[in-house]
């Protein structure tokens, strides 16, 4: 199995997750706490979905061009199925909140 480790790629996820911590923080009122409406939670969930879907394809151009195009369609399949996998698990876990918050509980 062929590595695509690169230490340029490890400095621009960790200053995209910084830049993106500091847009929610100081840019978006993320302090501030406030009731989340649908629209909202709506809203970030696609912003969220397309980077990661933008991040998937500029992983396969970049691999495409370096790797050539079966290693580039490998493991952007890989980080989709991966991407998709921990998406029905973060769902899963947000019914389990819910059930565990709307049980009434007698002390």
């Amino acid at each position: 199995m062929q590595s695509i480790n690169e230490w340029w790629l490890w400095v621009g996820f960790f200053i995209f997750v910084i830049v993106m911590l500091a847009v929610d923080m100081f840019l978006l009122g993320g302090k501030k706490a406030h009731r989340v409406s649908i629209r909202e939670s709506l809203s970030w969930v696609t912003v969220w979905i397309a980077l990661a879907l933008m991040f998937n394809l500029l992983l396969w151009r970049y691999l495409t061009h370096t790797a050539g195009s079966a290693i580039a369609n490998q493991k952007a399949l890989e980080f989709f199925t991966g991407y998709l996998i921990e998406l029905s698990l973060s769902i899963d876990n947000m019914f389990i909140f819910i059930m565990i918050f709307s049980k009434d509980v007698d002390f």
